[in-house]
C-alpha cells in the first residue's frame, strides 16, 4: 500500500509521462485512452486517481498471478482453497477477491473454493485478473478418491483388546499413514489410540475411524459377546495301549455351543500321537492332551492313563437253561489276564429278551410250541466302556430247576422264585403268599444246627405257628429223598377250602434242611401229583471241604428283628423262618460253617420262669452225644439284663464249640446259640463276644 504522499507523487510522475507519450502513440493507443478519462470524469477525485495509479502499475509493472494451493493432483470431489494473489517483484497488489474471475474445465469453482470432478483425468483451472486481464492456468491431476479400509471381526468378546490397522486406498494401492493420524471413536467401547476395549457387557457397537486431512471415515459394526470357552467334548480317564479315539472341541456360549473344524485347532501330546485329531496310544503311563485353538490362544489340557490292554470276562454256568430258570453271571475285568475288578455293581448286565436282577439272569417264557428261543446277554463294565455278548439258548420246560450251594430241586416254571441266603421261597403267585391262596415251596439248609433232632426243630417251627392257621396233622410217612429215608408229616386245613401241607425236616451231613410243600388240593392230587414230582429230584449237591480263609469279616451289620437287636459279621447270611432268626458264616472248615439261631417266644409264663428251665430243652438235645462236654452254667448281663449261658465243646465227627444263651424280657424269652467248628472259632477268637454283647431284646 502507497501513502497519500506517495500517489500525489506518483499521480504528478504519471502525467507527465502520459503527457510526453501521448503524442508518439498511434490513434489505437488515444482511443485506449479515452474509456478511461470517461470514467475519470464520472468518479470523484480520489477515485480517479486510484484507478489510474492501479491500471497503469499494472501495465507498467507486468504484474503476475499466484495461485497459493497449487497441487498437482486431487482426489475426485476433493476441494481445494485456490487463495489467488497479484503479485509484482514479490509485492502483493490489493486486490479484492471479486477482482478475479475462475474457470475449470470440468471442476466447478465458487468463492475462490475448487471442487474437483467425480471423473478421473486431467482439469485445467483458469484465473482472470478482470481489471488486467492478466490470466493464469493450473493443471490439476484428478484422481480415485481415497477410501478408508479397516478389517475387524464383525463379532468380538467382551473385554478383549483389538488395535485397529486402518488403511486408506487410492484405487488398488495402500497408502501407509501413521495410526496416530488417525481419529477414532466408538459408541460404547473404549479406545486408547488405536486399541479398542470391547465393552464387558454384550452389546451392538458401532466404531467410528476418520482420517481429517482427507476428510473421510470409516464406520463399523461390531457385535460384542461373551467370550466363548474353548471345551472338549468327554474324552476318557484312561485307554488301553494301542487304543486310539477322536478328540472334539468346541466353543461353549452361554446359551449354545459353536463346533470349530479342525483346521483351526492344534492338537499335541505327551505320550502317543496324533493324525488330525485322532489321539493313538502307543505307550503306557500318563500323557497330557492339549487342544489349542489358533486363533484366540485358548488351550485345553487333558490327562489320560495309558494302562496295559484290558479285557473284559464273562463266565455263564451254562450255555442252554429252561425258560424262567436264572443263573449267576460272573463278570471280571483283566489286565495283562488279571483281574482288577469284579464288584457287580461295576458291571452292567443286559438281556434281549431275559431279565437281570443284578448280575442274575432270569430266562424269559417259551412257549411249549416253540420249543426254544435265542437269548443274547450283554455285560459292560461301566468305567472302561467295555463290552461283551454271550449268546444263551432257552428251551420250553415244564419245571425248572432252582440251585443253591447245598442242594437243587425243581418248581414249575412259572412260578415266581425268590433266592433266599440259605434256599429258596417259590410261590405260584406274585407277591407275599396268602395263606389261603396258590401254593409254595420253600426250600432251606441251615448250618450250625446238627446237635438238634429233626423233631425237636419241628417243635420249635410248631410252636411259632410256622405250620399255618387252621392246620391240622393228619398223618406222616416215610418217603425217601436224594437217598435220605426221612419223614414226612402232612397237613390239612380245617375250613372250607382244602389246603394242604407237607413239611419235611432232616439232617445229612450236620446240616439241616427243611423241605415245606403247601397249596391247594390239585397241587397234591394223585400218585404222581405235581408235588410228588417235585421232591423226587430233589438233589444234595456236594459240600465244598477245600477251606479257604477262616478270617471272618471285620465289619459288622445291623439285624433288626421284631424282638430283638444285634449285630453279626457283614458277610454272614441270615433269614427269618417261621419268625425263627437263622444265620450262618461266611466261611467254612470242611464245609461247615459257624450257624447262629435266635429263638423268641412271648407268654406271660415266661415272666415266672426260672431261665435254667429255658435252657433245658436244649441242653437235653446237646447231651444226648456224650463227647459233648457242658461248661457250668454261667450267670451274665446282657445290656442290664440277667441272663444264663453253658459253653459246650466236644463232637463226635468234629470238634465243635457251641454256646447257648438264655435271656427273658417283657413276657418275652430268648435262646441264643452260636455253634461251629472249633478251628473258626479260634481264627476269630472275638466274632461271638460281639455277637452276644451286641444283642439288645425289645
Amino acid at each position: 500500500m502507497k501513502t497519500y504522499t506517495q500517489i500525489v507523487v506518483f499521480t504528478m510522475l504519471f502525467f507527465m509521462i502520459g503527457c510526453q507519450s501521448t503524442t508518439q502513440n498511434t490513434n489505437n493507443s488515444t482511443q485506449d485512452n479515452v474509456p478511461a478519462a470517461k470514467k475519470i470524469a464520472q468518479s470523484n477525485e480520489e477515485e480517479q486517481m486510484n484507478e489510474i495509479i492501479k491500471t497503469e502499475e499494472i501495465n507498467d509493472s507486468q504484474p503476475t498471478i499466484n495461485v497459493e494451493y497449487e497441487k498437482t493432483q486431487l482426489y475426485a470431489g476433493q476441494k481445494a482453497d485456490l487463495k489467488v494473489l497479484l503479485l509484482n517483484e514479490n509485492k502483493e497488489y490489493n486486490a479484492s477477491a471479486s477482482d478475479f474471475t475462475y474457470s475449470a474445465t470440468y471442476g466447478k469453482i465458487a468463492n475462490g473454493i475448487y471442487t474437483a470432478p467425480l471423473q478421473i483425468g486431467l482439469d485445467t483451472i483458469t484465473i482472470t485478473h478482470t481489471p488486467s486481464k492478466i490470466g493464469k492456468a493450473i493443471n490439476v491431476q484428478i484422481v480415485d478418491t481415497p477410501k478408508l479400509n479397516v478389517d475387524v471381526n464383525e463379532t468380538l468378546s467382551c473385554n478383549d483388546v483389538v488395535e485397529f490397522q486402518p488403511k486408506i486406498y487410492v484405487g488398488d494401492t495402500a497408502k501407509d499413514y501413521p495410526l496416530s493420524t488417525f481419529v477414532y471413536s466408538a459408541e460404547h467401547g473404549l479406545f486408547t489410540r488405536s486399541k479398542y476395549r470391547c465393552p464387558d457387557q454384550e452389546v451392538d457397537d458401532t466404531i467410528t475411524i476418520s482420517y481429517p486431512a482427507l476428510n473421510i471415515e470409516k464406520k463399523v459394526k461390531v457385535a460384542i459377546r461373551a467370550k466363548p470357552v474353548l471345551t472338549l467334548e468327554k474324552v476318557p480317564e484312561s485307554i488301553e495301549k494301542g487304543g486310539q479315539f477322536v478328540v472334539k472341541a468346541f466353543f461353549k456360549k452361554a446359551q449354545n455351543r459353536e463346533d470349530i473344524p479342525n483346521s483351526a485347532l492344534s492338537f499335541r501330546c505327551t505320550l502317543g500321537r496324533f493324525e488330525q485329531n485322532k489321539y493313538m496310544a502307543a505307550k503306557i503311563g500318563t500323557t497330557e492332551i492339549t487342544v489349542s485353538h489358533n486363533a484366540s490362544g485358548q488351550k485345553v489340557t487333558k490327562k489320560i492313563v495309558v494302562k496295559e490292554s484290558l479285557k473284559l470276562q464273562v463266565k455263564v454256568p451254562k450255555r442252554q437253561l429252561e425258560n424262567f430258570s436264572t443263573m449267576p453271571i460272573t463278570a471280571n475285568l483283566l489286565q495283562s489276564k488279571k483281574v482288577i475288578d469284579s464288584e457287580i455293581e461295576n458291571f452292567e448286565f443286559k438281556a434281549q429278551k431275559g431279565s437281570f436282577t443284578g448280575n442274575i439272569y432270569k430266562a424269559p417264557s417259551v412257549d411249549s410250541g416253540q420249543g426254544e428261543v435265542a437269548d443274547v446277554i450283554t455285560v459292560r463294565h461301566k468305567k472302561e466302556n467295555l463290552t461283551e455278548e454271550v449268546k444263551l439258548k432257552v428251551i420250553y420246560s415244564k419245571f425248572l430247576t432252582v440251585r443253591t450251594s447245598r442242594f437243587s430241586m425243581p418248581v414249575p416254571s412259572n412260578w415266581y422264585v425268590k433266592n433266599k441266603d440259605m434256599g429258596f421261597l417259590a410261590t405260584s403267585l406274585p407277591g407275599k403268599p396268602q395263606l389261603d391262596q396258590g401254593s409254595e415251596i420253600k426250600a432251606l439248609a441251615l448250618s450250625g444246627f446238627g446237635f438238634l433232632d429233626p423233631q425237636t426243630v419241628m417243635v420249635l417251627f410248631q410252636q411259632q405257628g410256622g405250620i399255618g392257621r387252621n392246620m391240622e396233622k393228619v398223618g406222616e410217612d416215610q418217603i425217601n429223598i436224594a437217598g435220605q429215608n426221612v419223614t414226612r408229616v402232612l397237613f390239612e386245613s380245617s375250613g372250607q377250602a382244602l389246603r394242604r401241607s407237607w413239611w419235611i425236616i432232616f439232617k445229612y451231613k450236620r446240616i439241616m434242611y427243611l423241605l415245606t410243600l403247601s397249596g391247594e388240593e390239585t397241587f397234591f392230587e394223585g400218585s404222581n401229583s405235581t408235588a410228588s414230582q417235585l421232591l423226587s429230584e430233589f438233589k444234595l449237591l456236594p459240600l465244598q471241604t477245600k477251606d479257604s480263609s477262616l478270617a471272618m469279616s471285620a465289619e459288622y451289620r445291623n439285624i433288626d428283628e421284631p424282638f430283638f437287636n444285634l449285630k453279626v459279621p457283614k458277610s454272614w447270611k441270615s433269614d427269618n423262618i417261621f419268625d425263627v432268626f437263622f444265620a450262618s458264616s461266611s466261611v467254612a472248615h470242611e464245609g461247615e460253617k459257624i450257624g447262629l439261631f435266635v429263638f423268641a417266644h412271648r407268654s406271660r409264663e415266661i415272666q415266672s420262669m426260672d431261665l435254667s428251665l429255658i435252657l433245658l430243652l436244649f441242653r437235653q438235645e446237646i447231651v444226648k452225644d456224650p463227647t459233648m462236654v457242658a461248661s457250668e452254667e454261667e450267670e451274665i448281663e446282657i445290656q442290664g439284663i440277667p441272663a444264663k449261658m453253658v459253653e459246650f465243646s466236644g463232637g463226635k465227627e468234629s470238634t465243635d464249640r457251641m454256646w447257648i444263651i438264655a435271656i427273658k424280657h417283657n413276657f418275652t424269652g430268648y435262646v441264643v446259640v452260636v455253634n461251629g467248628p472249633d478251628q473258626i472259632w479260634k481264627a476269630n477268637p472275638q466274632f461271638a463276644e460281639k455277637i452276644k454283647t451286641s444283642f439288645r431284646p425289645k
